[in-house]
């Protein structure tokens, strides 16, 4: 498998577990369903640009989409960056909230 193949599967891997279609993630990004696709495929290979797009509409470092994981932090990549998604979409109260139940998650003795 080739550096655009690996590239691909972990793009689609990580789109899929974000619960994306390949159109709404084309869509956030301002690229075509087309060539989200062939990202996936390894059929191209993204510029800088796209790959920091994408990296940001999944919420994962731009190293760990290109390079893929395996970092130190890698076990907890997928759990922060479901909580950056969730934490994304609330309202100010919302966010002062689950600020304040994770602070005390953070002090607790468990």
């Amino acid at each position: 498998m080739d550096k655009k193949q690996r590239f691909g599967a972990r793009l689609k891997t990580i789109r899929k577990s974000r619960g994306l279609t390949q159109e709404g993630l084309g869509q956030q990004i301002g690229r075509s369903t087309e060539t989200i696709s062939q990202l996936e495929r390894g059929v191209i290979y993204p510029g800088l640009d796209t790959a920091e797009s994408l990296a940001t509409a999944l919420s994962v470092s731009l190293d760990d989409l290109v390079l893929g994981g395996g970092s130190q932090n890698s076990r907890s990549e997928v759990p922060l960056s479901e909580c950056m998604l969730l934490l994304r979409d609330m309202d100010d109260r919302k966010l002062s909230i689950a600020l304040s139940q994770i602070r005390a998650l953070a002090e607790a003795d468990i």
